[in-house]
This record gives structure tokens, sequence and C-alpha cells, in this order.
């Protein structure tokens, strides 16, 4: 592909992402923290008006402070199968239906254009399990490969292979 660069973990500011609608985001960077962000967490979620916090922790900053991995979500992308395969944590994978994105765009300008729309988008697959890991996780290819894809077999090689 001409200009592309490597391949990035692709990655959302997640705490951004969810401080408009909790009291707090707690992120712990090192094991000795987690006891300590956990009693923080609680205290802020039950003091004056209850709301929602989020504690996120890292795989390995659990493993850091001893504790046992809990059960926990991620994406349909090499690198979080990678760990959870590795780690042997309890979770399943969402996936995103390829051409979702596609569909809004195709909508959005059908809209503008005046032309009619279909009454409703659905689209609901269903998430990785761990019975179904070996599947979808792809050893040779880097951790920024997310599926499912419509890109041909040769096109996922040639851009995601491993180096």
């Amino acid at each position: 592909m001409e200009g592309y660069e490597e391949p990035r973990q692709h990655q959302a500011d997640y705490p951004a992402t969810v401080r408009p609608v909790c009291k707090r985001v707690y992120q712990p960077t090192r094991g000795e923290q987690v006891p300590l962000m956990v009693r923080q967490a609680w205290k802020t979620m039950v003091t004056g008006r209850p709301g929602p916090v989020v504690l996120d922790v890292p795989f390995d900053v659990f493993k850091e402070a001893g504790k046992p991995l809990v059960p926990m979500t991620g994406e349909a992308n090499n690198g979080f199968l990678r760990v959870w395969k590795q780690a042997g944590v309890k979770t399943v994978a969402p996936i995103v239906t390829p051409g979702l994105g596609t569909a809004v765009v195709r909508a959005s300008s059908a809209l503008l254009e005046g032309k009619p729309l279909y009454r409703s988008y659905f689209s609901m697959p269903t998430p990785i399990a761990r019975d179904q890991l070996d599947k979808f996780f792809r050893p040779e290819l880097n951790d920024s490969y997310w599926m499912p894809t419509v890109l041909p077999e040769a096109k996922i090689v040639e851009t995601y292979r491993s180096k």
C-alpha cells in the first residue's frame, strides 16, 4: 500500500470516553497502587451522591500486585487475544462487524441526499469465547491485526505479518 506505515495498536482514550458519565477514573500503573485505588474508588462511589467509578487495571499491574486476574472484557484484536491466551484470563472479546462503519457512512450520505433509509441497521455478532480463541488468534500476525476483516488473506499477511 502506498504511503502505508507500520501498523499501530488501535487505542482509544478510554478514560476520556467514560469520564463524562462517572464520578472518577482510577488507573493504577504499579501493583502497589491497586489496594489503595480500590479503597478510593469504593469510597468515591458511595460518598455524597452515589455514582459509578471506573477502576482500569492493566494485566501487568494485576500480575505485579500478585492478585488473581478477574473476569474482564477486551476487543477482537490480536494483541488482546495474545495476552488472553498467555494469561488464561476469563474473558470474551466482542466483535465489530466488518463493514458496519461503511454502512453508517452510506446511510448518512443517503440521509443528506434525501434518499430513503432502512428502518434499522442491526448487527449483533457473537463475541469470541474461550473455546473459539484458537480459531481467531493468529500468532504469526502482529498485535495490530483486528478480526474479523474483509481483507483478502494475502493482504492480511502482507500488512500484519510479525517481523
